[in-house]
């Protein structure tokens, strides 16, 4: 699947921040190599990937479309733009 473009449904279970404060990420289990993770890299996002509006998407089911990569073993999908996780009803 890295280097393909998917899109996936699932709902967030946890978000978190990278030690050196430079990437975020929500992922949909507790334990981030169990599943696919979004990641979020703060000078992307335009001021965009704020703690505050990635927490709005924790317990929500989301729709995600992107470029699936890895990083130390787990599946990661690169957000660009906010839009690209949508709420789902």
């Amino acid at each position: 699947m890295t280097g393909k473009t998917v899109t996936i449904e699932g709902t967030i279970a946890a978000q978190g921040e990278s030690k050196s404060g430079t990437v975020r990420y929500l992922n949909f289990s507790k334990n981030y190599k169990d599943t696919i993770a979004l990641v979020f890299i703060l000078s992307q996002g335009a001021g965009d990937f704020s703690k505050e509006k990635l927490g709005e998407f924790v317990e929500k089911k989301v729709r995600v479309t992107g470029v699936v990569g890895t990083h130390n073993d787990a599946l990661q999908i690169k957000i660009d733009k906010l839009e690209q996780v949508q709420v789902q009803p």
